[in-house]
């Protein structure tokens, strides 16, 4: 059973070439979501095991929803990886312990990343 990400990006192009990207391994069902205000409940809905959220989006930005995904124990402690154009070092700094996958990046990059963040996840 493939692992189920969803991707809250509020820029369509991009989202849905990472969606073709990541679900061209086999290995994953992807769900965009490009309105940040709709992320929530796309995630109660979908139940994903990962989620990647753009840092920076209008009206919430991906910390804030990601916060709103904590806030929420019912959706199961999904894995957030918090997708940045920024200096990756500077947004550590920001939310410490967080994964981070800075843009731009490689698509052997980005699956790597995906299958070590849940791969993660299933031993945690």
């Amino acid at each position: 059973m493939p692992s189920r990400i969803l991707l809250v990006d509020d820029d369509p192009d991009v989202s849905y070439l990472l969606q073709l990207l990541l679900e061209q391994t086999g290995r994953y069902e992807v769900k965009l979501q490009t309105q940040a205000r709709e992320a929530l409940a796309t995630v109660t809905a979908f139940r994903p095991d990962l989620v990647l959220l753009d840092v920076t989006m209008p009206i919430k930005n991906g910390y804030e929803i990601a916060n709103e995904i904590a806030a929420e124990p019912s959706l199961g402690n999904p894995v957030v990886v918090f997708l940045t154009g920024l200096d990756v070092e500077e947004e550590k700094k920001k939310r410490p312990g967080s994964h981070f996958l800075g843009k731009p990046f490689r698509t052997a990059e980005l699956v790597s990343a995906v299958d070590g963040f849940l791969a993660g996840r299933a031993t945690a």
